[in-house]
C-alpha cells in the first residue's frame, strides 16, 4: 500500500517541484522507516528502521540532522546525504531551521535556544534560564527573533547571541504565536485574549497595534502561525470547535500587512494540529495530517505551491508524514559579461531565497539552447573569467549546483568574442 501511494505521490508533483528532496517517515504499525524521496526522479531511497521526529537540511543539502526517538529516551542524528555515515550527537539536540548560507542549523537543547555549526553546540538563554520561547532566524540568518512569555519581542544576533533590541509588545493579551517580518521590524502575533483570540500585526520597535483581525469563526479556541520565507506571507492555523465532523485544525495562507486570507491552501481539517513543512526558499509547502479512526492511524500528506495556494499533489497511507525538504537551488540571476580582447568575464548573483550553492556550471554552445562546445565546472563564487577565448558567437547558460542537486538554468546570454 505505502510503496503505491509513494509511486503516485512522486509523479503528480514531479513536473512543478522547485524541491528536490524530502525526508518522510511510513510506519503500518509493524514496520517504521525513515527515507528520502527525489521529488524529480520519484526514486525512494530508504535509510533507517526508525521514524524521525523534527529534521533539518543543512541549506547546501550536504547533511540532515534528525531526532529519533528510542522508547524513552531521544537521540540526535547528524547524517551525511551523499555517504550515509551518520553520527550520534552527544546531546539531544531538537533542530529547527537551518542558515540560509552557512553549515549552521539553529534548535533546541531542552528549553535554551541552540546554535550547532563545525565548531559545536553554542546556547543562549535571552528569556532568562529554564525558560522556553519560539524563534524564527531572519531571511539573511544574521538575526533570530524570539517572543518571550513576558511579551518582550527580542532580536538577536545569530552569530554572538546578544540582544540587539528589546521591545515590550503584549500591552493586549498572552501572545500564543508570531511570525515576524525578514527585517524584525513588524511581528504578526495571535493574542488570546478573555473571548478568544485574534490575529494582530505589530509594531516591533515601538510595540504599537498597526491592525487587528478578529478569526472568522466566534469558536476559535486556538491558534498557531507559520513563518514563509520573504516576508509577504504566513500561514496560520486555527482550532475550531464546531459541528461534529467540522470541529480541528484549519490551516490558511494569510498576507501579512493586511491580514488578509489569500486564495487557495485548502488544506483538510484535523482534530490534531497540523505538522507544516515549509521549504526553506518559500515556494512550497507540505501539510502532514495524523488521526485514529477506528482503531487505527491514518494519515495523509498534501503538498502546495505557496505562491498560487494550488495543491499540487496529496497521499495517503497508514502512517505518513514529510519530515523535512530540502529545495534545489534557483537559477543564478543578473548575469553580466565583460569582454577585454580574448578574455571574457562573467559575474552573477544568487537570488536571495535560494539555497546555498557548492559550484556553478556553466553550459556552452555554438547556437541557442545547445550545450554542444562542452560545460565548465566553477567554484561557488559569483564570478567566472576565461583567457584566450577562440574568436566566435557562444550561447552561455549558468546552473547553480549543491548536494541536492542542480538548479534549472539561468536567462541566457550570448558572447561575441572578436
Amino acid at each position: 500500500m505505502f510503496r503505491n501511494t509513494v509511486i503516485v505521490l512522486a509523479l503528480a508533483i514531479a513536473a512543478p517541484a522547485s524541491a528536490q528532496r524530502v525526508l518522510y517517515d511510513v510506519s503500518d504499525g509493524n514496520t517504521r522507516t525513515t527515507a528520502f524521496l527525489d521529488l524529480v526522479t520519484g526514486q525512494s531511497t530508504r535509510i533507517g528502521a526508525d521514524l524521525s521526529g523534527r529534521a533539518v537540511f543543512t541549506s547546501d543539502g550536504q547533511y540532515v540532522i534528525r531526532t529519533v526517538s528510542l522508547g524513552s529516551t531521544t537521540e540526535t542524528r547528524l547524517r551525511h546525504v551523499a555517504s550515509g555515515l551518520e553520527t550520534t550527537l552527544a546531546v539531544a539536540f531538537t533542530p529547527q531551521v537551518a542558515h540560509p548560507r552557512a553549515l549552521v542549523v539553529f534548535g533546541t537543547v531542552g528549553s535554551v535556544l541552540t546554535r550547532l555549526d563545525a565548531a559545536g553546540l553554542r546556547q543562549w538563554s535571552p528569556c532568562g534560564s529554564g525558560v522556553t520561547a519560539p524563534f524564527q532566524l531572519s531571511d539573511d540568518g544574521t538575526r533570530l527573533f524570539t517572543v518571550c512569555p513576558d511579551g518582550h519581542f527580542l532580536v538577536l544576533d545569530s552569530e554572538s547571541g546578544a540582544v540587539l533590541r528589546d521591545t515590550v509588545i503584549s500591552a493586549a493579551g498572552a501572545i500564543v504565536s508570531f511570525a515576524s517580518s525578514p527585517d524584525g521590524s513588524q511581528v504578526v502575533v495571535v493574542r488570546r485574549l478573555s473571548l478568544g483570540v485574534e490575529l494582530a500585526r505589530l509594531d516591533a520597535v515601538t510595540g504599537d497595534t498597526l491592525r487587528v483581525r478578529a478569526f472568522s469563526n466566534p469558536l476559535v479556541m486556538d491558534g498557531r502561525l507559520y513563518v514563509v520565507p520573504g516576508g509577504t506571507r504566513f500561514i496560520e492555523a486555527e482550532f475550531v470547535m464546531a459541528a461534529p465532523g467540522t470541529t480541528g485544525w484549519y490551516p490558511r495562507l494569510v498576507e501579512f500587512d493586511s491580514l488578509d486570507r489569500l486564495p487557495g491552501f485548502a488544506a483538510r481539517n484535523s482534530i490534531f494540529p497540523p505538522d507544516l513543512v515549509i521549504a526553506s526558499d518559500g515556494r512550497q509547502a507540505f501539510v502532514s495530517w495524523w488521526g485514529s479512526f477506528g482503531g487505527g492511524q491514518t494519515a495523509s500528506v498534501e503538498q502546495f505551491d505557496l505562491a498560487s495556494g494550488a495543491r499540487l499533489a496529496s497521499a495517503s497511507a497508514v502512517a505518513i508524514a514529510v519530515v523535512a525538504v530540502a529545495p534545489r537551488p534557483h537559477a543564478p540571476v543578473a548575469v553580466a559579461v565583460e569582454i577585454t580582447g580574448r578574455s571574457v568575464a562573467l559575474s552573477w548573483q544568487l537570488p536571495a531565497l535560494s539555497p546555498a550553492a557548492t559550484g556553478y556550471r556553466l553550459a556552452i554552445g555554438s547556437a541557442t539552447g545547445t550545450s554542444n562546445l562542452g560545460a565548465i565546472a566553477i567554484g561557488p563564487g559569483e564570478s567566472f573569467t576565461a583567457a584566450n577565448v577562440p574568436p566566435g558567437r557562444y550561447f552561455v547558460r549558468l546552473h547553480t549546483v549543491n548536494f541536492t542537486g542542480e538548479s534549472p538554468a539561468s536567462a541566457e546570454v550570448i558572447i561575441d568574442v572578436p
